[in-house]
């Protein structure tokens, strides 16, 4: 089967059997013991509702929900639905069958989020809090959103402690160190009270000024949620901005949502075959290589590539991107680049693939397209991209096409990337150049009869509807 995909033909019809009755049995299963004891099947309820506030992180893709705690969660079984806090809240028809809430605010929602959330802990769902950064400070709304959090198992006294030197770890359980142990200085946190003998604490500090000694869970689930303090959830790396895990977010959330069996659809697993993946996109397919063998024999990137990864090894299936810009004439395409496609499309291990054609790097910069500001944007030479960009450039840039700036940090707004809209641009962009364009692009280096049968999306890879 040429292509990505390591699957024999033949065992896609026992696969696909395979799954269906895996996913029907459990169900079937319990249907058939709720008949013989009289009672009516319960559905699974797998369902998260994820309210986020998009005054802050203005669309789901965006949140901290999404970037961490969604995969987890999905992996659990757990799906989940985005909310923005801003508008009318689900009623209770509509989370009848959730299984439960999360939230990570930078800032404090609406007070009658505190109402809603209540609500809902009553019905029976369960809530994670991430973070306190929008926790409420005022005596009104904190009392109000305690009578929320002591739902879930805990308060809030509203004192925070900000100079962690004289705090050490009370206690601490095996959910925190997944991938980082804590900093030898701790980050600042709030002084939370566990509520309840059921509460598992899984992280509690200690902190004394004078003769007053403070203990604060700022890790812990019940059987109604969990909550998490920032700093001792995931881990952020100044600077580079890479992240790492604290807390075991697998447990966590088990724990947090209950601990129950429930059918999950895993088609990695379910026959004890795995899928195969490989993909190179055409980035740099050009550049002359600088590794030690070619130093004294200029040769292009995608030729070594062909020669040292992908020739000698015929039984790994992989798809091949190349930026159609980066095979056209046009842009004085290097010969030795596009005789490298057509021997690397040749090889029967190689799937062809479009990476595009003119390389956008923010893709919602071309929903509503303008050359001219693409012009001003670039300049007369794209080393100038930054002068050129300058505060008022990227207020309007903002302001038009949100997707092409970003927030670093809650006070620095930048360009994503510092890029400019896209890699090639000496001439206007065309959608369908873009796309089928780049398409036909790879074939005509292709053996005859062979076809481009993937498309890898370039830069942020979030193209617009059309």
């Amino acid at each position: 089967m040429r292509g990505s995909a390591l699957i024999l033909r033949s065992a896609l019809p026992t696969l696909a059997l395979l799954l269906v009755y895996a996913l029907l049995l459990p169900a079937s299963a319990a249907a058939q013991t709720a008949a013989d004891e009289g009672a009516p099947p319960t559905p699974v309820r797998r369902e998260i509702l994820a309210i986020y506030d998009s005054r802050q992180e203005p669309r789901p893709d965006q949140t901290r929900i999404h970037r961490f705690a969604e995969m987890p969660l999905n992996y659990l079984g757990f799906v989940l639905s985005y909310w923005d806090v801003n508008a009318e809240l689900p009623s209770a028809e509509r989370t009848a069958n959730a299984r439960g809430v999360i939230t990570w605010f930078r800032r404090a929602p609406p007070g009658s989020f505190y109402v809603w959330g209540l609500d809902q802990l009553q019905r029976g769902l369960r809530m994670i809090v991430l973070g306190d950064n929008g926790l409420p400070a005022g005596n009104t709304s904190l009392a109000d959103a305690n009578r929320m959090f002591q739902e879930i198992g805990f308060g809030l006294s509203g004192a925070m402690v900000d100079i962690t030197y004289a705090t050490k770890i009370l206690h601490r359980d095996g959910l925190i160190g997944f991938e980082r142990e804590l900093d030898p200085v701790l980050p600042a946190f709030p002084i939370v009270g566990a509520l309840g003998q059921e509460i598992a604490s899984h992280l509690v500090l200690e902190h004394r000024e004078g003769d007053l000694v403070l203990a604060s869970s700022v890790v812990l689930t019940s059987e109604r949620g969990g909550y998490a303090a920032n700093g001792y959830f995931v881990y952020e790396e100044p600077g580079t901005g890479r992240t790492k895990w604290l807390v075991d977010p697998f447990a966590f959330f088990q724990k947090a949502y209950g601990a129950q069996r429930m059918p999950i659809p895993d088609a990695t697993t379910l026959s004890g075959r795995r899928i195969w993946f490989s993909h190179i996109d055409g980035d740099g397919w050009n550049n002359v290589s600088y590794i030690e063998d070619y130093r004294d024999k200029p040769t292009v990137a995608a030729g070594v590539v062909l020669r040292e990864l992908i020739a000698p090894y015929p039984d790994l299936p992989v798809a091949a991107g190349v930026i159609g810009a980066d095979i056209d004439e046009r842009y004085g395409t290097p010969e030795a680049g596009r005789q490298a496609a057509r021997e690397l499309f040749a090889l029967p291990q190689v799937e062809i693939a479009s990476h595009t054609y003119s390389h956008p790097y923010q893709w919602s910069f071309f929903e509503s397209y303008d050359r001219k500001l693409e012009e001003r944007l670039i300049g007369p030479d794209e080393s100038e991209w930054k002068a050129v960009l300058g505060d008022r450039m990227r207020r309007i840039a903002q302001r038009l096409f949100p997707g092409l700036v970003h927030k670093g940090s809650e006070s620095d707004v930048k360009v994503a990337g510092d890029d400019p809209p896209r890699a090639y641009s000496d001439f206007p962009f065309d959608l369908d150049q873009e796309i089928r364009g780049s398409v036909l692009a790879a074939e005509e280096l292709a053996p005859e009869g062979k076809h481009a049968t993937l498309y890898l999306w370039s830069g942020g890879a979030e193209p617009f509807q059309a």
